[in-house]
């Protein structure tokens, strides 16, 4: 009968059974990367096992401590199966995927699939195997464990040709977004793949995220870098179907709030007023607005054709 407290039950050459100094030095260099701290490092946090420092063994003797440890801690063999398994997933030779140690001792000690599962899925995170991890982590079977730790870390650590993973993550598990710092994060990342996208998730959030999220999204589509990605995200923007509220949430925030300074702040403003049919208010914010230059036309002869159109109407204008 094997037995989670029986070191030898668990590491086949259990005698001498250590990581190589290339694997160990890996697994150091990946925690680095991620901003300190491994998944595995947040189990052992979460299940309370004081084993941190242990992770990763460097020799056997660490190896044998790391083990003493788990098997002492007072939570259920599940939680103890979990690590182990993590661990093994270490001295698996990838070349060998019938022999390998983390498969054998999942099957020995009947490990439930879906702590396997998603087991996998953090060891390919904490290896920048991200497209491999999502595979796992997104898997129906899971219980999403650090869920917004994990889109927090697709967000900031996926390279730029695996930008979608944030996404797909997200639209699959539907984390909490409970930290405001990882929830604005994603909404950037969002505002950056589709304007549109962000502008309905800003809606269905309840004030004061609502406006928040909002008059992030004029700032995301604003600071682009100027060129014709940033023109047509500002199109985008302008033409969004606002409602009265948010209508003077736009205007406050470009004329007398925190976006007032932004580049083309005024110009987006007098653009909005355009494209819902308000000349006048138009003409009015644009009073300022002459010589910048967009593709051979001037806000002047915007004016002058805005004037024209308005023809006798201008009067009224004027008077009021």
């Amino acid at each position: 009968m094997v037995v989670l407290e029986e070191f030898d039950d668990i590491f086949d050459n259990g005698s001498d059974q250590s990581l190589t100094h290339n694997d160990y030095e890996t697994i150091r260099e990946h925690r680095r990367r991620l901003d300190g701290e491994l998944f595995f490092d947040r189990l052992l946090k979460l299940l309370r096992v004081n084993a941190a420092r242990l992770y990763p063994p460097k020799t056997n003797d660490d190896l044998r401590e790391l083990h003493g440890r788990i098997v002492a801690a007072p939570i259920a063999d599940h939680n103890k199966q979990s690590l182990f398994y993590y661990i093994l997933k270490d001295f698996d030779d990838e070349d060998q995927r019938e022999e390998q140690s983390s498969l054998d001792f999942a099957n020995r000690f009947a490990m439930p699939g879906r702590y396997r599962v998603y087991v996998d899925g953090l060891w390919e995170l904490d290896h920048l195997n991200f497209r491999k991890a999502l595979d796992d982590l997104t898997d129906p079977s899971c219980i999403p464990t650090f869920p917004d730790e994990i889109l927090d870390t697709l967000l900031r650590h996926t390279p730029t040709h695996e930008q979608d993973l944030a996404l797909v993550y997200y639209h699959t598990v539907s984390p909490p977004l409970a930290n405001e710092i990882i929830r604005d994060s994603f909404f950037k990342h969002l505002a950056k793949l589709s304007i549109t996208e962000a502008y309905i998730f800003s809606r269905q959030q309840s004030d004061p995220t609502h406006r928040h999220l909002f008059e992030l999204l004029i700032t995301s589509a604003l600071k682009e870098e100027i060129g014709e990605a940033r023109a047509a995200r500002c199109v985008e923007l302008v033409n969004l179907p606002f409602d009265r509220e948010e209508e003077d949430w736009f205007e406050e925030h470009l004329i007398d709030g925190n976006g007032k300074s932004l580049h083309g702040a005024k110009d987006t403003v007098m653009v909005r007023r355009i494209a819902m049919g308000k000349m006048k208010d138009a003409l009015k914010e644009g009073e300022q607005l002459s010589g910048r230059n967009m593709n051979g036309v001037t806000w002047n002869t915007v004016k002058n054709g805005i004037n024209a159109g308005l023809g006798t109407r201008m009067e009224a204008y004027h008077s009021g």
